[in-house]
C-alpha cells in the first residue's frame, strides 16, 4: 500500500505460523479418521463381524501399548532423519493401512485360518498404529519443535486445535459409513492421507 510519502508493507508472517497451520490440519483429519473415528468404524464393524464391545476396548489399548514401545525408537529416528521423511513414510503406512483395512476379513493361509478379529487386530495396533504414531504424532510434535522457542506454548495451542477440529471428518466420515458402508469409508481415509495429508507434510517441515 502506498499513501503519498508512507508505504506500508504488509507483515511478515513467521514461516514457523505456516509449520503449525499444516500441522493442525494434519491432525484435523489424521484424529478424525484415526482417533475419534475408531467408533464410527468398530460400531459398523460389529454390526458386521458380531464382535463385542470388549474387542473394541481390547484394540485400542494395544494401539496405545504399541504407541508407548515404538516412541523411543521414532524419537531417535526423528533427530537422525529429520521429521519430513519420518512424516511421509509414517502416512504412507498409515494410509495404506486404511487400503488394506478396506478389505479386512478372514482367510486362510496354508492350514491356519484367520479370523476376520485377527487381522483387524494385526493391522489396526500393528500396521497402521505405527504409521499413525508416526506420521501424525511424533513428527508433526517434532516440527512444530523446531520452529519455536518464545511462543512454543502459543505454537502448540494452536496445533491442538486441529483435534478439535476434527469433529468435522468424524461427522463426514459417518455419512459416508451411513450411506455407503465402512469398507468404502476406509478406502477413502486412505485415499485421503495419500492427496491431503502427505502434501501437507511438505508444507509443515
Amino acid at each position: 500500500m502506498n499513501f503519498g510519502f508512507f508505504r506500508l508493507k504488509p507483515p511478515k508472517i513467521f514461516f514457523g505460523w505456516y509449520v503449525v497451520a499444516a500441522a493442525a490440519l494434519i491432525n484435523v483429519y489424521g484424529a478424525g479418521i484415526w482417533f475419534y473415528g475408531f467408533p464410527v468404524f468398530f460400531k459398523a464393524l460389529r454390526d458386521e463381524f458380531g464382535w463385542t464391545a470388549a474387542a473394541g476396548a481390547l484394540v485400542i489399548s494395544l494401539s496405545r501399548l504399541e504407541g508407548g514401545i515404538e516412541a523411543p525408537i521414532i524419537g531417535w529416528a526423528v533427530d537422525k532423519f529429520g521429521p519430513r521423511r519420518l512424516a511421509v513414510i509414517g502416512a504412507v503406512i498409515a494410509g495404506s493401512g486404511f487400503l488394506v483395512m478396506s478389505q479386512v476379513r478372514a482367510f486362510d493361509v496354508g492350514p491356519i485360518h484367520v479370523t476376520a478379529l485377527v487381522a483387524f487386530f494385526i493391522l489396526y495396533a500393528g500396521w497402521m498404529s505405527v504409521g499413525y504414531n508416526t506420521g501424525f504424532g511424533h513428527a508433526s510434535v517434532a516440527a512444530v519443535n523446531a520452529w519455536f522457542i518464545k511462543k512454543r506454548s502459543r505454537a502448540f495451542a494452536f496445533f491442538s486445535l486441529g483435534a478439535g477440529g476434527s469433529g468435522l471428518t468424524v461427522i463426514l466420515l459417518g455419512w459416508i459409513i451411513d450411506n455407503y458402508g465402512w469398507r468404502e469409508a476406509a478406502f477413502f481415509s486412505g485415499v485421503g492421507v495419500f492427496i491431503i495429508v502427505i502434501p501437507l507434510i511438505f508444507n509443515e517441515v
